[in-house]
Formats: C-alpha cells, sequence, structure tokens
C-alpha cells in the first residue's frame, strides 16, 4: 500500500517538474520571437532605405484639418475625368512628352531612381511646351457687352461624348452668362480624338453655342493637364479682362451667384492666392488604383498642396503666372496636382481650403441648401435635380 503511494507520488512530482520546465521553456521563447522579429523587421527596413530616395527635408505629414476631405477626395479624384476618354489614351512617350535635364538651385544632374532610370525632375528649361493647334476657337467669348467687364470666367473640362451634360448647364447654372454676354462667361475644354463622327458633332455644336475650345492633342484622361493649361493659356490670351478664373469639370454643380460673392469678398487674397478644397494629398503608389503614379514619374510621398480639379478659384493675374511657370514644371498627368508644382514652383502664391467646395452632404431633402451661402461647389448631381434646384424658390 504505501508503496503504491509512493509510486504515485513520485509520478506527481516528475510531472510538476516536467511543467515547470515547459513554462520556463515558454518565457524564454517568447522573447526569442521577438528578438528574431525585431531583426527582420530591421533588416527589411535597412534595405528599404537603401533603395529609396531621400525626401527633402520640407515633406511634411498630411494635415489633419483636411484628413476627412481626403478620404472623401482620394475616390473621386482618379474619376472625375469626364467619360470619355480611356479608349483614346495614350502612354507619355506617344503624347510626345520627354523629361529633359534637370536645372535646380541644387544640382545639375538629373536625379536617378535605384535602378538607374530617370526620375521626373522638379523643374527644367522649358520642357513642358504648348504650342498645340486651335481646332476649335472662340475669341470673342470675353468680348464687353454693354460695357458689362467680366467678373468671372469659369473653365470647364469636358469630354466629347458629354453633350446631355453640357446642355444641361448651358441652361442651369451657366445660364447667369446670358449666353456670354453678362459678368460671367463660360468655355468647354476639349481635345482631339480620331473618331471622325464624335470630332464632327462636337464642331456642329460649337458653331451654334460659339462656347467651345479645342486643340489638336489627345483628348484623355492621362491628358487632362493640356486641357487645364490650354484654359490658362486662353485666358491669359483672350480673356484677360475677367477679374477671377474659376476652373472646374462639367458633372458639377456650380453655386455661381455664391462664387461671385466669395471672389468679391476675397478680391485681395486672390490677387496671390487660389480658394477651393485645397489641402496636401499623399501619392498612391497602389497599381491597383486609377490614381496611382510610379516612383519615377513623382518621387516624393506627397504632393505640394494643391486643390481639387472639382472646382478652384483664382485671380487672373495668378492664372497668368501659373501658364508662364508651367513650361518650366515637367508634365503630370493628374491636372489638379499639377496646377499645385506650378503654384509650388511660383512660390508666391498661397492656396486655402474654403468651406462649401466639393460639398459631400446630404441635399436630396433639401435642394435648396446646394443654392445657399453653405455650398460653393458638389460633385455628381444628377442632371434632373440640378434643373430642380434651379427652379426651386429658396
Amino acid at each position: 500500500m504505501r508503496r503504491s503511494k509512493h509510486i504515485k507520488y513520485t509520478r506527481w512530482i516528475k510531472k510538476e517538474i516536467i511543467t515547470m520546465r515547459l513554462k520556463n521553456m515558454q518565457y524564454l521563447i517568447c522573447p526569442m520571437i521577438i528578438l528574431i522579429s525585431l531583426n527582420i523587421c530591421y533588416v527589411f527596413v535597412k534595405t528599404k532605405s537603401d533603395t529609396t530616395r531621400t525626401y527633402s527635408p520640407h515633406i511634411r505629414l498630411v494635415s489633419s484639418k483636411h484628413k476627412r476631405f481626403q478620404n472623401t477626395f482620394s475616390t473621386f479624384s482618379t474619376d472625375h475625368a469626364l467619360s470619355e476618354a480611356d479608349t483614346e489614351s495614350q502612354p507619355d512617350a506617344a503624347a510626345g512628352i520627354s523629361y529633359p535635364v534637370i536645372i535646380t538651385e541644387e544640382s545639375n544632374k538629373e536625379p536617378t531612381s535605384a535602378s538607374g532610370s530617370q526620375v521626373r525632375p522638379f523643374r527644367c528649361n522649358s520642357c513642358f511646351r504648348h504650342d498645340f493647334m486651335y481646332l476649335i476657337q472662340n475669341k470673342d467669348i470675353c468680348s464687353e457687352t454693354n460695357n458689362d467687364s467680366v467678373d468671372l470666367l469659369i473653365l470647364i473640362l469636358t469630354s466629347h461624348n458629354n453633350v446631355y451634360r453640357r446642355n444641361g448647364i448651358r441652361a442651369t447654372w451657366a445660364s447667369i452668362s446670358r449666353n456670354n454676354t453678362g459678368h460671367v462667361r463660360y468655355v468647354f475644354l476639349l481635345g482631339e480624338v480620331l473618331r471622325d463622327q464624335l470630332m464632327e458633332n462636337v464642331k456642329l455644336e460649337a458653331m451654334r453655342h460659339k462656347d467651345m475650345l479645342m486643340e489638336d492633342f489627345r483628348d484623355s484622361y492621362t491628358n487632362l493637364t493640356y486641357k487645364t493649361i490650354m484654359g490658362l493659356k486662353w485666358a491669359s490670351l483672350f480673356c484677360d479682362n475677367a477679374k477671377f478664373v474659376l476652373k472646374t469639370d462639367d458633372d458639377m454643380w456650380i453655386n455661381v451667384p455664391e462664387m461671385i460673392r466669395l471672389v468679391k469678398r476675397n478680391h485681395l487674397f486672390l490677387q496671390s492666392g487660389a480658394l477651393g478644397a485645397c489641402g496636401r494629398f499623399d501619392v498612391i503608389r497602389d497599381k491597383r488604383s486609377r490614381g496611382y503614379i510610379s516612383f519615377n514619374d513623382f518621387p516624393e510621398p506627397y504632393y505640394p498642396d494643391y486643390c481639387s480639379g472639382s472646382g478652384y478659384v483664382t485671380s487672373m493675374a495668378v492664372a497668368k503666372q501659373v501658364y508662364d511657370i508651367s513650361r518650366h514644371v515637367p508634365f503630370l498627368k493628374f491636372e489638379d496636382a499639377y496646377f499645385g508644382l506650378c503654384i509650388d514652383a511660383l512660390g508666391t502664391v498661397n492656396l486655402r481650403y474654403q468651406r462649401g467646395c466639393f460639398y459631400t452632404g446630404d441635399y436630396r431633402k433639401n435642394l435648396c441648401i446646394l443654392k445657399s451661402k453653405y455650398v460653393l461647389t458638389c460633385h455628381g448631381v444628377p442632371l434632373p435635380l440640378i434643373k430642380k434646384i434651379m427652379q426651386a424658390e429658396c
């Protein structure tokens, strides 16, 4: 009996010893796993830093003030380019875009990536040539009628298929222009497409309404920058009597009366500034995104501050400066970010976030909100609703 108890006691002791050893091994294994993980992370980070460009000291994190807007805009910015087009798109080389030798204060050498391939320079010497020919020209859009001065010129990016949008704009928020004879003037901006029927239709539309402009670059999502610079060039040459310039797209609602009140209130600021849904946005490296851009095309992690291309306003003086400096700023396919690069190159123009630009609130239960002082621009408002908004007594 005693021997049986002794055997059981011995077995219990051995079991306890084994349990204690296992616990002690756990205390040793966990720190070892942590150390190994830290070493792996260190090697990964070090390897990545060795193959990544050292960024300039002026780069800063995205302002938390605009973070909520950025989350909304990051989706929109890759899809605001108007419906035509991706079938008409071409790579940069086919469009005749090249990256010449960089000329900067720091170095006269071209930056290179880790692989040795050329990286987009930040400045250049007359590398962005905008010498396209006009296929549709309307020099008289801004001619003064009845001694009216032009308070606001609206540049509207559009595409050939969107005739229903253009007609909707003419009948609604652009009707304040009185067919381009009032204090507000507008013009639709297009490039060239290969479809003869579309080109013919647009030319007939332009002859009828006399509110369109076209140059012979390829109309595509990746060439929106050419459209914007075309508009600024044309404004500088043929509409310099306008006090302010608003750039927008044909899928936007613009509260024009409130926009006019805004520019008048901010007259002094706009002589060296721009207002809109402005902020700092990070560069998208996800190849699945339409907003993707490679390291070679833009090597910094953030773009300089810029305003959403859905709608920003500035003075004619700033519009001229941006057009003038653009020839020294290498091409970038995102037109609003490119506008910000030109602003950054100037160094004398300030951008300011304006509440009411890119309104994202619910307006369907009360359409009058879009005609109120709280809304300046709104994306994606259906055309039937725009007509109802114009008719609403608010």
